[in-house]
């Protein structure tokens, strides 16, 4: 398998919301209103940047944050519609770390 591609690692700001996602919980209203900020705020970037690897390293990103954060359904199902549609444009390094990320998943349970 490729590398972990890096820019998917969470900046300190990313670090302390899924430290306070996860005090919420996945059910809190506060919290969902703190990852929809962040998921727009985060959309704005990649379409700043325009292509399509942007976009799907940000929905990498994203799974990855909801997973830590304790979103582990959301995360699942980002992954799960993202594999068929990386593999199919041939971008293998991404693909790979879904498929990475999906495995360990099912490795812990989570």
């Amino acid at each position: 398998m490729s590398e972990r591609i890096e820019t998917l690692e969470f900046s300190g700001a990313e670090l302390e919301l899924i430290d306070r996602l996860k005090s919420l919980g996945p059910d809190n209203q506060e919290a969902r209103e703190s990852l929809v900020a962040w998921v727009q705020a985060e959309e704005v970037r990649a379409n700043e940047i325009n292509s399509p690897r942007a976009n799907n390293e940000f929905d990498v990103k994203r799974a990855k944050l909801y997973r830590a954060a304790g979103f582990t359904r959301e995360a699942w199902d980002i992954l799960e519609t993202m594999r068929v549609q990386l593999y199919s444009a041939g971008e293998t390094d991404i693909y790979d770390e879904v498929m990475r990320i999906m495995d360990e998943m099912d490795e812990v349970g989570s």
